[in-house]
């Protein structure tokens, strides 16, 4: 009786836990998308190679990254020997947590010793580790580990600076304003159709009334993630009234990160989608 006592103790402990981080995960200020991977991540229902191996799915059990022989996710974002560094410079708290615990365990060390801001930290980091692994891995797309973290970390302080506007500054924010005397505004726009394996991009062109002079719209290659797709339809757009001889224009998008980036002129060297950047 005492050990079922102990066990039901621990099996108690262990729920409440669970609800205890589910409850912080949901109320973390982080993109949609991070959010989803930070659940995936909670719930170790990622595609490594030991969760495929469980599944029986065949699959080659080392890293392939290093020597190590396999590849679980506290390997795959945590222990891995090149990513040591990044933790470091960016979240020097994880120096005290163990890292050969699961990764469970470990994103409750990583809250008790952090704060909801760090929990979000931890996990826009993560999820920059793991698509800079699929890139290279399905696409054999190298990307620059510090440079993708970077951009992801300025995507969660843009993100945040968005949530924290009043409805009334937003609303003002996203109106649409006609462009400067002599000017024509182009106004561009992307989507991906994940079901169908395709995305896209639109562009519309306005005067200074609000009329609509042209309008465009042009199936793209399936692409990863979001802002490729919209740094596509700036570079769309753009070919697309550049041609006829517009010369004042004033270029809208909806995406704060294009818009920064764009902006920025370091960006084309150090950002992930530098290759577009420069040809636009």
């Amino acid at each position: 009786m005492q050990i079922n006592k102990s066990t039901s103790r621990g099996e108690s402990s262990h729920s409440q836990a669970i609800k205890e981080l589910w409850k912080t995960k949901w109320s973390l200020q982080i993109p949609h998308r991070v959010r989803i991977f930070a659940w995936r991540v909670c719930l170790n229902i990622l595609p490594t190679a030991s969760n495929l191996i469980r599944k029986q799915i065949k699959v080659s059990i080392g890293c392939g990254f290093c020597d190590a022989g396999a590849k679980d996710l506290n390997h795959i974002l945590l222990r891995r020997p090149a990513l040591v560094d990044y933790w470091t410079k960016f979240l020097p708290q994880l120096s005290q947590v163990d890292r050969n615990q699961n990764l469970f365990d470990v994103i409750m060390q990583i809250k008790r010793v952090s704060s909801k801001e760090d929990m979000g930290l931890f996990f826009t980091i993560a999820s920059s580790i793991w698509m800079c692994i699929n890139k290279k891995l399905f696409e054999d797309e190298s990307l620059n580990m510090s440079s993708t973290i970077d951009h992801a970390i300025l995507m969660l302080h843009l993100f945040k600076g968005v949530k924290n506007q009043s409805g009334s500054a937003l609303n003002k924010f996203c109106a649409w304003k006609t462009p400067p005397a002599g000017f024509l505004k182009l106004n561009v726009d992307g989507a991906i159709f994940h079901h169908l394996h395709k995305a896209g991009v639109g562009s519309v062109l306005r005067d200074q009334e609000g009329k609509v002079l042209m309008a465009a719209s042009k199936g793209e290659r399936e692409v990863a993630d979001p802002e490729t797709i919209e740094f596509l339809a700036v570079l769309r757009g753009l070919q697309f009234v550049l041609s006829t001889g517009i010369s004042y224009l004033v270029l809208e998008s909806d995406c704060l990160l294009v818009v920064s980036q764009l902006n920025d002129a370091e960006s084309i060297t150090l950002s992930p989608w530098g290759s577009i950047i420069s040809d636009i």
